[in-house]
C-alpha cells in the first residue's frame, strides 16, 4: 500500500480537491484569500509523492507571475510542510526541496525574437524537465504565458493552477483562470 495520509483539514472540501486532482493532467484549484489552497496544492504534491516515490523534488516545479508571489508560494509550501499533520519527515523533506521560481525564469525567457526562437528558450523542442508544474497566481497569467508554459511543458507532465479566480486579471489579453473555472 501507500500508505494513509492523514491530513487534518477545516473542510471536506480540500480533501475532495485532493482525490479529484492527485492524478489529473490539469487542474484547477481556486478559492478566495485564506481558503487554503496552498496548504492543499502542498498536501497533493506530499500524496503524489506517497503515490509515486519515483517522484523526486526536482521533477516538480512551482512558479508564479511575480518574484514575490513565487517567493510567497515556497514559503507557504514549507510552512504548511512543517504545519501539516500526517507527514512523515520524507514528506516534509519532500516538499521543502521542491523549487519556486517566476514563470519568465522558468521559461527562460531572453531577449531572442520568435524567429530566432525568442523569447523563452524554453518550449516543445526543449521542454520543461518536469512531472508536476504547479503555477500560483493563476488569475495574473496572460495569454501568452500561458501558451508557452504549455507548448514547454512535456505531454506527460500534469498543470495545476492556483488561483482567485475573482482577484487581479491579468494586465494583458486573457483572464486564463476565470475561462477555466466557468468552463
Amino acid at each position: 500500500g501507500t500508505g494513509s495520509i492523514q491530513t487534518h483539514f477545516d473542510n471536506a472540501q480540500q480533501r475532495l480537491a485532493i482525490a479529484a486532482l492527485v492524478d489529473a493532467p490539469v487542474g484547477v484549484l481556486t478559492g478566495g484569500p485564506g481558503t487554503g489552497k496552498t496548504t492543499t496544492a502542498a498536501a497533493l504534491l506530499a500524496v503524489r509523492h506517497r503515490i509515486d516515490a519515483a517522484l523526486t523534488p526536482d521533477q516538480i516545479l512551482v512558479a508564479a507571475p511575480t518574484g514575490r508571489a513565487a517567493s510567497r508560494i515556497g514559503e507557504a509550501i514549507a510552512q504548511s510542510a512543517a504545519r501539516l499533520t500526517g507527514l512523515d519527515e520524507g514528506d516534509r523533506a519532500f516538499l521543502k526541496g521542491i523549487t519556486t521560481v517566476t514563470l519568465h525564469r522558468a521559461l527562460e525567457w531572453g531577449p531572442e525574437p520568435p524567429e530566432r526562437g525568442g523569447p523563452y528558450r524554453r518550449n516543445a523542442l526543449r521542454p520543461l524537465q518536469v512531472r508536476v508544474m504547479l503555477v500560483d497566481e493563476a488569475s495574473m497569467v496572460d495569454l501568452s504565458l500561458m501558451h508557452a508554459l504549455i507548448r514547454a511543458l512535456p505531454p506527460d507532465a500534469s498543470l495545476l493552477l492556483l488561483g482567485d479566480s475573482d482577484q487581479l486579471e491579468s494586465v494583458d489579453v486573457g483572464g486564463i483562470l476565470s475561462e477555466f473555472v466557468q468552463r
